[in-house]
């Protein structure tokens, strides 16, 4: 499940950053999944997304066009907590 998320919204955020050919690079997504429940289930997901960038209101409002767009980010969204933070790379 984790594997289907962050290739999804990777590919989602590559496709925005490379439409307004924003100045973006570097990009890395990594994601962690919280168990618990009985029975055992996938509870949270963080996702952190790690990007080399100048302008962070348009990298915040890009990874926004990347959750929206994401088939698995609107599938699992309302079952668990996904939330995202956003990183300045190297």
């Amino acid at each position: 499940m984790l594997l289907s998320l962050g290739g999804c919204f990777l590919s989602n955020l590559l496709a925005a950053v490379a439409s307004r050919s924003a100045d973006i690079s570097n990009i890395q997504v990594a994601l962690t999944g919280t168990i618990g429940g009985v029975p055992e289930r996938i509870e949270a997901i963080d996702m952190r997304v790690t990007a080399k960038y100048s302008d962070a209101g348009l990298m915040h409002k890009l990874v926004a066009i990347a959750e929206r767009g994401c088939l698995v980010t609107n599938t699992l969204a309302p079952a668990l907590a996904i939330e995202v933070l956003v990183e300045q790379g190297h």
